[in-house]
């Protein structure tokens, strides 16, 4: 999880954001989280680009991602959707 909040959030927002930072740093199991604060920040503060960002999800939705065989994964679509005869990605293995 990750969490960032400017220190002089409009909205006092990272009055709760400091609660969940400490909560989560007394979590058992301990919680993989990472809580930014802004000094003299306000409320929508972003410490990266967009761009980082979303490379960042994606590093870790990949992490994340089992391993599977391709004969395991076409087994799970296997008659899960349907295709028109001709397929070019089924190649009339469903």
């Amino acid at each position: 999880m990750a969490r960032w909040v400017g220190e002089s959030d409009q909205y006092f927002l990272n009055n709760a954001v400091h609660l969940l930072d400490e909560f989560l740093r007394g979590a058992e199991p301990p919680a993989e989280a990472q809580i930014l604060f802004g000094p003299g920040k306000g409320h929508g503060w972003n410490p990266e680009e967009l761009m980082d960002r979303l490379r960042t999800m994606q590093t870790r939705l990949e992490e994340g991602r089992p391993q599977s065989t391709s004969a395991a994964r076409d087994s799970y679509f296997r008659g899960r959707f349907l295709h028109a005869s001709g397929c070019p990605h089924c190649k009339g293995r469903l």
